[in-house]
């Protein structure tokens, strides 16, 4: 996840990749990191969504690239965890 944070990663995926099944994945993922595998991700393309806003990026290119479901749902998550919109970030 960390090498391609803009990927749709499924447990599944996950998984497979790792040799284990789903559910433990889960288990011994979250046990490692205090995070469920999709907490982690999403955490990962927000920090990447702030580092592509930082470079001058569009809010909707960004949303667009990291595979964000809206606009509107970007800018909330974003606003969550950092604490201003990513318009307000981008012109920083």
């Amino acid at each position: 996840m960390d090498t391609q944070p803009d990927h749709r990663w499924t447990l599944r995926e996950l998984a497979a990749i790792a040799g284990v099944s789903p559910y433990h994945l889960q288990r011994i993922f979250t046990s490692a990191y205090g995070l469920s595998p999709a907490k982690y991700h999403k955490q990962l393309r927000l920090k990447k969504a702030d580092a592509m806003l930082r470079t001058g990026q569009s809010p909707k290119r960004v949303c667009e690239n990291l595979g964000f479901s809206s606009p509107p749902s970007f800018a909330r998550e974003y606003r969550r965890v950092f604490g201003v919109s990513p318009s307000q970030a981008k012109d920083r």
